[in-house]
């Protein structure tokens, strides 16, 4: 149990493999401290493991002490006291109850309806699944991944990535009968949360190219951010790409599934000789795949 003793209130129960984060910002971090000018957004997480718990500090300018001591990452013990811009956090281990439950409920295999008929299509066998989701566009979508303990990392990096760490894009791995994705599908399908995409190659190896992909210039030569884990950009970008912007784009990705200006259908985006193919998939019950070449 987490819990704030003093300069607010609130409490999570963890059970292993889920954390919290401690910190001003509403919607990412899981307890709030408010209106307190040296608690920064984020400023440290509690991780509970099998084997106990630790405490790391997101280098919050004024820091983090355990017990009075000030410290960057360390293992709790009960009773130990988290401290944070004047407010105090209690950890105590004991067993779990059941109203404390935090994380994804739903299960590949429960889902029904349009999100699992996107599934179906989704998983394709032998191609790895991954997705950029993109913070920006709900407070769930971050909140989703960062308490799912799968693997996900953001393509910011450095000061960008824990200054604007509630807006910016994450690459994430599902592994089989991934929850998360499940209940990506369910809650985002449709409001343009992110896109998915199969690869063969690494985590790292993706997080590289795609990160590479992150900058662009516009016709005056300005650098501009490139926003194409936005599905509304990347069905439109795509169609006008040359084969050379096609291969580079691409790299080591196989094919992108984005969701149609409808969510009621599916694109599969693939490199096709020198072009692109593309594939419209219907979502309805017992649809079939339409090749728009």
């Amino acid at each position: 149990m987490v819990e704030i003793l003093e300069g607010g209130s609130g409490k999570a129960e963890l059970r292993p493999g889920e954390f919290c984060r401690v910190g001003s910002l509403p919607g990412i971090a899981n307890l709030v401290i408010a209106d307190n000018p040296d608690v920064a957004a984020v400023h440290f997480v509690v991780e509970c493991g099998a084997g106990g718990a630790t405490v790391q500090d997101l280098n919050a300018p004024a820091g983090t002490l355990l017990n009075g001591v000030k410290i960057a990452s360390a293992q709790l013990s009960n009773d130990d006291r988290i401290s944070a811009g004047g407010v105090v956090v209690s950890v105590r281990f004991g067993a779990a109850g059941q109203d404390g439950e935090t994380g994804q409920k739903v299960a590949e295999s429960e889902l029904t309806g349009l999100a699992g008929r996107v599934l179906e299509k989704l998983r394709l066998p032998g191609e790895p699944l991954f997705a950029v989701m993109d913070a920006a566009r709900d407070p769930d979508v971050l909140k989703l991944v960062a308490e799912s303990g799968e693997s996900s990392r953001p393509l910011f990096e450095g000061e960008a990535a824990h200054n604007l760490m509630a807006f910016a894009p994450y690459l994430v791995f599902f592994e089989a009968e991934s929850k998360l994705l499940a209940t990506l599908l369910e809650k985002g399908w449709g409001k343009s949360w992110g896109v998915y995409f199969t690869s063969a190659a690494g985590f790292m190896d993706i997080n590289k190219h795609l990160r590479e992909m992150l900058v662009a210039e516009d016709e005056e030569g300005s650098t501009l951010l490139f926003r194409y884990y936005d599905p509304r950009v990347l069905r439109l970008y795509l169609p006008t790409c040359t084969s050379l912007e096609l291969a580079r784009f691409f790299g080591p990705i196989l094919r992108f599934l984005v969701e149609d200006q409808s969510p009621e259908s599916l694109l599969h985006f693939s490199p096709q000789g020198q072009g692109l193919r593309v594939d419209v998939v219907s979502l309805a019950a017992s649809a079939e795949m339409k090749d728009k070449g």
